[in-house]
């Protein structure tokens, strides 16, 4: 997918100030997996995350949100980027 891409490049010139094209293959999966990680760690946000989206979508746009459903929003836009086949 293309954020995880992106995300792999940028990490990959974080790392070794190269471009991510430019490194050998087996680099290259490296760095995906990395990001994969990442993301998937972020996967198990405490109920927490959601509180900001609440803010925004319920209190500042006046949209019937909870916490509950920003936490569930959240999860479905990882699993996006992690490519599990939900659709955007």
């Amino acid at each position: 997918m293309v954020l995880l891409a992106h995300a792999a490049r940028v990490l990959a010139y974080e790392r070794t100030a190269e471009e991510r094209d430019d490194l050998a293959p087996m680099a290259q999966e490296y760095l995906k997996r990395d990001v994969r990680a990442v993301l998937t760690a972020l996967l198990d946000a405490t109920p927490d995350v959601g509180i900001p989206g609440e803010k925004l979508l319920g209190d500042e746009r006046g949209h019937c949100v909870d916490r509950a459903d920003m936490t569930a929003a959240w999860g479905a836009m990882i699993d996006v980027i992690l490519d599990k086949g939900i659709s955007a």
